[in-house]
């Protein structure tokens, strides 16, 4: 080999690692930011399970209230978190059937829905509302809970 070829063979090694440390680098930003994003919504799933449950327990506890107190008026305050994984979220009521409802919250970002089964004696109404504190209040006219916002 002459002398004018060593020094080309030194930089097209050089670029060459470089070319492979750029690609091994690049490769464990996306890893990394996959597992990052689908942590987050583990996360939130998680969150909204709990917000969920919690809501579903004060919609038993106001259903309880009513039955025990013969129709009079029954409000309770519910403070659930504005927001989940740092994430606005909203609260559907829907009936399923007979005594049966489905509480669905649902995240802006990431786009995450979960929904929790409830049971009222005295029904309740089909609404949404934003997460947040929210009102679980007896409507005599009616004779039905209806969740609000508060």
């Amino acid at each position: 080999m002459a002398e004018r070829d060593r020094g080309v063979t030194s930089v097209l090694n050089y670029a060459l690692l470089l070319v492979v440390v750029t690609l091994l680098i690049a490769g464990l930003f996306v890893g990394v930011s996959d597992l990052v994003a689908g942590q987050h919504e583990r996360t939130t799933r998680s969150q909204l399970e709990t917000v969920g449950h919690r809501l579903a327990a004060d919609v038993g506890t106001a259903d309880r209230l009513v039955a025990g107190a013969g129709g009079q008026q029954v409000r309770l305050h519910s403070d659930l978190p504005d927001a989940v994984g740092g994430s606005q979220y909203r609260v559907s009521v829907t009936g399923v059937g007979g005594d049966r409802y489905e509480l669905t919250l649902q995240s802006d970002a990431p786009d995450v829905a979960v929904s929790v089964r409830v049971r009222s004696g005295v029904g309740l109404r089909e609404t949404t509302v934003d997460g947040g504190r929210v009102v679980v209040e007896y409507d005599p006219t009616q004779d039905e809970l209806v969740v609000t916002d508060d």
